[in-house]
C-alpha cells in the first residue's frame, strides 16, 4: 500500500527531492550552462538511510554480490549537500514526466526471500520523452562515493510487467576534483521489459558506454575509483503510467553468476539522469 505521505514538487531546470515516503515529481529543460542546484528543489525531512554498507552478506539467491548499495528496507535520505546539490534519492524526466517513488512490499516475492516479500522500491513514470530515479550515494547531506575497482559490474533486480518499454540503467562514476555540482560521469546500458516478473539483471563495466548530458563531466574513462551513484529510467511510455520494482542494486564481485542482461541500442538522444539540470 502506498503510504498517505505525498511530497508534490514542480522542478524548475531540476528534479524533484523526494519527500518522507513517497514523492511525486515533474521534469525540467535542460540548462548545459547552468548545471548547479534547481530553482524551486525543497530538501524535505527523509527517514533512515537505506543501503547495506560494505561486507554486506550476499542475497540468498546465490549470486555473486561484493556490495548492495541499496536494499530499499526504506527509502534512501534525501536532500541537498552543502552546496546546494541534490543528493540521496531524486526524480529525473523530460518536461512532460510524472516520476512517483515508494519503498513498498512488491506484488510478488523476489526469488531467494521465500514467502516474505520484502520490500522493493517501486518506480512509477508517465512520460512521452523519459524519467526515472537518480540515486546519489550519501546520507541525504554529502556525497559518499564508493571504490568499486575490485567490483566486475553492476546488477539489479527487476520485476517488470513484460510490456516492452526501453529502460535504461546508468552508472555514475567520478565527479571533478572540487566540484560543487553533479558533473559525475553517466555510463549507460538498455534493456526491454519484454518479460513478466522478477529478473537479474547484470552489466560488466565493459558493457557500459558513456554517453554525455552536457553537464561538464570528466571525460577520463570509466575509473570505478569514485563510484557516486546510480540511475534507473523509462523512455517513452505513451503517455501511460508504467510502474516496476528494482531491488538490490549491488556491485557484483568476481566469478558471478548472473547472465548478462539483453543489450539494447542506444535511443537518437541520450536521456540524462542528472539530478541537477534535469533533462
Amino acid at each position: 500500500m502506498r503510504a498517505a505521505f505525498r511530497h508534490v514538487v514542480p522542478v524548475v531546470a531540476g528534479a524533484a527531492v523526494l519527500g518522507l515516503a513517497a514523492c511525486t515529481g515533474t521534469g525540467g529543460d535542460l540548462v548545459p550552462d547552468s548545471p548547479g542546484s534547481p530553482a524551486g528543489t525543497t530538501p524535505v525531512a527523509t527517514g533512515a538511510a537505506s543501503g547495506a554498507a560494505a561486507g554486506s552478506p550476499a542475497p540468498t539467491d546465490g549470486r555473486a554480490t561484493a556490495r548492495v548499495l541499496d536494499d530499499f528496507a526504506d527509502l534512501p535520505a534525501s536532500g541537498l549537500d552543502d552546496d546546494g546539490t541534490p543528493v540521496g534519492l531524486q526524480v529525473f524526466g523530460s518536461p512532460d514526466a510524472v516520476v512517483e517513488v515508494d519503498a513498498v512490499t512488491p506484488p510478488e516475492p523476489r526469488p531467494g526471500t521465500g514467502d516474505a516479500a520484502g520490500s522493493a522500491l517501486e518506480v512509477t513514470v508517465t512520460t512521452a520523452e523519459h524519467g526515472g530515479v537518480v540515486r546519489v550515494l550519501g546520507d541525504g547531506g554529502s556525497w559518499q562515493p564508493v571504490d568499486a575497482t575490485d567490483s566486475t559490474g553492476l546488477g539489479l533486480w527487476f520485476l517488470g510487467t513484460g510490456s516492452g518499454e526501453v529502460w535504461f540503467v546508468d552508472l555514475l562514476d567520478n565527479r571533478s576534483e572540487g566540484s560543487e555540482v553533479d558533473d559525475a560521469g553517466r555510463w549507460t546500458a538498455y534493456f526491454t521489459d519484454d518479460t513478466p516478473g522478477w529478473r537479474r539483471l547484470a552489466w560488466g563495466w565493459d558493457e557500459l558506454e558513456r554517453k554525455d548530458v552536457g553537464n561538464g563531466a570528466p571525460d577520463d574513462g570509466l575509473t570505478l575509483e569514485a563510484v557516486t551513484g546510480w540511475a534507473l529510467g523509462v523512455l517513452d511510455t505513451g503517455g501511460d503510467p508504467v510502474t516496476a520494482y528494482v531491488d538490490d542494486v549491488a556491485l557484483l564481485a568476481a566469478g558471478g553468476t548472473d547472465a548478462p542482461a539483453p543489450p539494447r541500442p542506444a535511443p537518437a538522444a541520450s536521456p540524462d539522469s542528472t539530478a541537477s539540470a534535469a533533462p
